[in-house]
């Protein structure tokens, strides 16, 4: 759910550094492998070395050498008209210690089942009475999820009730250090990820893709404007007005964030001060909506551009790496392993592609 508006200027620290553009076009990534996943976007994750692909009928484990179905697992999702509150397939519930959760409606209303990724073995199985509003987070022995009005949490070894608590998460959930974190319509609470209680609120209008990261507990508001606080008592330590859209990954004590626009910031996690600035793209070709995604690895950052192009970003500076011109997946970011970019794209295909010579941090 990204929020989108004008922020007031003013806000946060200027920029340090704008990425100039690069005298000559970067080089261009070549396809390894690819793979029929889905209908449409299939989206992608990493576990226990395999490559997941989540469509509205199956999860299927894939080698990340060769494409080869290691194991594939079938959901039922009935006419339920429901709709992640990531954007994306109501299958996805995300992927946490080796484990992929799996959401369909097999039983009524809804069912958890806890994948084993390197067999595609189901581990458990729960009957829920309602359909989980965000990914799930697990922080601790539990899996939280936000429900309409509440958030709530299981445990992990079985699905088993643990707490439920009235905060509004529909902006999204975040975990470090013990705290839980939920984005909702009027405010940012942080809760005891143990025992639900409520240990801060701050308000903020329309919180969404809350993070937590060194100590901060970050996320954007109706304008774009990102807030980060301490995520131990809410107090507020600074803020931008970037028109920040969609999730903002963290690595190294940097954020990561995009715009509506297409420009994307690396921001000092402690200070919120600009690292560098990169734009990307045309603002015209912004596609049903949606930013680009962000994802880092290792040193660099991939974007999956609204402007049906994959670009890799040297994180440290914003220069451009190399591209791959497709039409991707904007509700999963582009994921990497084995020295291998795989991506999710339009026509239904997970792909893998390799990066120029040999490796994201070649032209480094």
């Amino acid at each position: 759910r990204w929020r989108r508006g004008t922020a007031a200027p003013g806000d946060g620290p200027a920029a340090s550094r704008s990425s100039a553009p690069s005298p000559t076009a970067p080089p261009v990534a070549t396809e390894r492998w690819h793979v029929r996943a889905a209908t449409t976007y299939p989206e992608l994750d990493l576990a226990a070395g395999l490559v997941l692909a989540w469509s509205d009928a199956r999860l299927m484990g894939l080698d990340p050498a060769t494409g080869h179905t290691r194991w594939s697992r079938s959901a039922r999702l009935g006419g339920a008209g429901v709709a992640k509150g990531s954007g994306g397939t109501p299958l996805r519930g995300g992927t946490a210690a080796g484990f992929a959760y799996l959401l369909d409606n097999t039983s009524f209303p809804w069912a958890l089942s806890a994948v084993r990724a390197s067999s595609g073995a189901v581990a458990w199985r729960q009957a829920l009475d309602t359909y989980p509003l965000t990914p799930l987070v697990r922080t601790g022995d539990v899996l939280c999820f936000g429900v309409d009005g509440a958030v709530r949490a299981i445990g992990s070894d079985g699905g088993a009730a643990r707490w439920s608590v009235s905060v509004d998460a529909t902006g999204g959930l975040a975990a470090g250090g013990g705290v839980l974190v939920a984005a909702g319509e009027h405010a940012l609470c942080g809760l005891s990820a143990a025992t639900g209680r409520q240990l801060w609120r701050y308000a903020l209008a329309s919180g969404a893709t809350p993070v937590v990261a060194d100590g901060l507990a970050i996320a954007s508001d109706t304008h774009g404007t990102l807030h980060a606080v301490r995520a131990a008592d809410g107090a507020a330590v600074w803020r931008r007005a970037i028109h920040a859209a969609g999730p903002t990954p963290y690595a190294a004590g940097v954020l990561y964030a995009t715009t509506d626009p297409g420009t994307v910031y690396a921001l000092r996690t402690a200070t919120g001060a600009t690292v560098w600035t990169r734009r990307l793209g045309n603002p015209t070709n912004e596609s049903y909506g949606y930013p680009s995604v962000l994802g880092h690895s290792d040193g660099t950052l991939h974007v999956g551009g609204n402007d049906r192009i994959v670009y890799a970003l040297d994180a440290a500076t914003g220069r451009p790496r190399w591209t791959y011109p497709a039409a991707v997946s904007l509700t999963t970011a582009p994921v990497t392993a084995t020295g291998l970019v795989f991506i999710g794209t339009r026509d239904g295909y997970a792909r893998a592609l390799v990066p120029p010579n040999g490796g994201d941090r070649a032209g480094a």
